[in-house]
């Protein structure tokens, strides 16, 4: 039914980097130490350096948990949108890049040890803060690789982004080569989201594209589509 074409190309079809989440509620917003002085931001990245980063990368493809200086991508979304979060309230997202499969005791590992891990990562977070401390998070809820596929089963290996966006599985070659047109093997199944071009975040691309590629199977257009919509 899905063709010998396809089933190749999933068999080296990756999912790509994985993520460790910590979510936060605190009573106060981060801020971050600039040349010009601290500051408040809706998204921060913490690197110290490209060979940590490489380091780290190193760690995450043997199976490691590796917490010594982690890159981290920080989002507080309440400094922008004040309604996500009780008045004087904020909300906080710490970010790792850990595996899936962990080399000691695999993906099930993680349900053993995914507090003491978001335990040393906001540890290290807090230190690139001007402002917060222990006392100023008052709930927690933290999700391993694991706990995000199992929440959404989308999210497979516990990575966000609808698979790797490297040159290999990118533009026309996503999700797959020979099948980067929104259309499936089976006749009148189509396939969107962040697995399609142009893959992962919050634009609506896919989407669009993919309902074009539909309506010209049906002898239409988007315009076409537009026009006749309801007063």
């Amino acid at each position: 039914m899905l063709g010998d074409e396809f089933v190749r190309g999933l068999q080296h079809w990756r999912s790509g980097i994985t993520m460790f989440v910590t979510h936060c509620a605190l009573n106060a917003a981060p801020l971050y130490r600039l040349e010009q002085g601290a500051t408040a931001s809706v998204a921060a990245g913490i690197a110290e350096s490209t060979e940590e980063l490489i380091e780290a990368l190193t760690a995450f493809r043997r199976g490691e948990a590796w917490t010594e200086r982690p890159p981290l991508l920080v989002v507080c979304s309440s400094v922008a949108d004040p309604t996500r979060a009780p008045a004087g309230h904020h909300t906080l997202k710490v970010v790792g890049f850990l595996p899936y499969d962990l080399r000691t005791g695999g993906p099930t590992r993680w349900d053993t040890i995914k507090n003491d891990v978001s335990e040393t990562l906001l540890e290290y977070y807090l230190s690139y803060t001007t402002n917060l401390t222990r006392d100023h998070i008052l709930a927690r809820h933290v999700e391993s690789p694991l706990d995000l596929e199992r929440r959404n089963p989308h999210n497979y290996r516990g990575s966000c982004h609808g698979g790797d966006q490297d040159l290999a599985q990118d533009g026309a070659l996503r999700p797959l080569p020979q099948w980067g047109s929104y259309r499936l093997p089976i006749a009148g199944l189509y396939q969107t989201g962040s697995t399609t071009h142009p893959g992962a975040s919050v634009t609506g691309a896919p989407g669009r594209n993919c309902a074009q590629v539909v309506l010209s199977d049906l002898g239409l257009t988007l315009e076409r589509a537009i026009a006749a919509r309801p007063a």
